[in-house]
């Protein structure tokens, strides 16, 4: 419907809408190559679609892995009513796949006591991958533990860090029943 609109005959305002209803019907449909450029268009108009137009982008360039351009996009629109609940998360998961663990305890740190903010047993769960991979064992394991102990998806992988983190602080009766229950999980 949308693709059979003449352009031409529209005003600008018409033509923002057309553009940002057009992004966001490609969005919904996952055509990401599509709606980016749409929403790379009219996503620094400060209007009436300059949050959601941003996001939008944003997560395409997450999902695409340009971390860059995807956290400059997301920390402009931060502190928005409409997404400061989820974005933390994104731009927690960007700093950690930058290998910037010091920015993602920082940031998590900082945004664990943040109400409106969601996804929190997910981000302490990153927080504690971080402390892992800076071998701060005792740090991690009560955010690990916490996450296994909580979630619904734990996988192998995260028993194991359990019992590795452990083992690495002395509580070697515990990280022995974990490690005897790598052996009873499928795979």
């Amino acid at each position: 419907y949308l693709s059979k609109i003449k352009v031409d005959d529209l005003d600008n305002a018409q033509i923002y809408d057309y553009k940002f209803m057009l992004a966001y019907s490609y969005f919904t449909k996952k055509k990401f190559t599509e709606a980016k450029p749409l929403f790379a268009s009219i996503k620094d108009i400060q209007d009436k679609y300059f949050y959601p137009a941003t996001y939008y982008y944003a997560f395409i360039c997450f999902y695409t892995k340009e971390y860059n351009e995807a956290l400059k996009s997301f920390t402009k629109i931060e502190d928005s009513k409409m997404y400061m609940g989820v974005i933390p998360y994104y731009i927690a998961q960007i700093y950690y796949f930058k290998n910037d663990y010091d920015k993602v305890i920082s940031y998590i740190t900082k945004n664990l006591t943040r109400s409106e903010v969601l996804y929190k047993d997910e981000m302490k769960f990153l927080l504690s991958k971080v402390y892992i991979q800076k071998s701060e064992y005792a740090k991690a394991l009560p955010l690990l533990d916490e996450y296994v102990s909580r979630s619904s998806t734990t996988t192998k992988e995260d028993i194991y860090q359990l019992a590795y983190c452990q083992y690495k602080t002395g509580a070697y009766a515990k990280a022995i029943e974990n490690f005897k229950q790598l052996n009873l999980l499928n795979d």
